[in-house]
């Protein structure tokens, strides 16, 4: 019983750090130290009895804070490494592997929003013209766990997917 708590604990902390995240900077995310303030959606599933976990939210930003962001990210090599972290930098969509897709875009849920916002994300992820980068942890050769963010240049929006599924 002492481990069931202590594995609660831990989980919930660190869908703690996940909700943090979102209200934090994301300089070393998207190269440019300011806050994303205007939420327009926030969803976050973070521990079901299957040991998976989802959230995902999106920004709206300025058409001058979007230029600013594309600016920075065909400038640097974004997102910066981060520790147990494996990284793919920012790529102009669509993107190629179908893996991510369906590991951001198929987390089960009966919630009608939601299910249009993975619409979104996957329909986003296949068009051109958008920019995608993600975080990544593999195991046995699937990744497992993936924070993604994705730039929607014609409406100037910024996607964040946080997922894991327990395997």
């Amino acid at each position: 019983m002492k481990y069931i708590i202590y594995i609660f604990l831990y989980l919930s902390v660190t869908s703690l750090a996940s909700c943090q995240e979102k209200k934090s900077n994301f300089k070393e995310v998207l190269g440019l130290d300011f806050r994303l303030n205007r939420e327009d959606y926030q969803y976050g599933d973070y521990m079901s009895f299957s040991g998976d976990g989802y959230s995902g939210v999106v920004y709206s930003v300025s058409e001058a804070e979007l230029d600013s962001i594309v600016t920075s990210i065909n400038i640097h090599q974004l997102p910066k490494e981060k520790e147990a972290y494996k990284r793919k930098i920012w790529t102009e969509t669509p993107i190629n592997k179908r893996n991510i897709i369906t590991l951001v875009a198929s987390y089960y849920t009966n919630d009608k929003k939601f299910l249009e916002f993975q619409s979104d994300v996957e329909k986003l992820l296949t068009m051109e013209n958008n920019y995608f980068c993600y975080y990544y942890k593999e195991t046995e050769g699937n990744i497992d766990d993936i924070r993604l963010y994705l730039l929607d240049t014609s409406s100037n929006k910024l996607y964040m997917v946080l997922a894991h599924v327990f395997i």
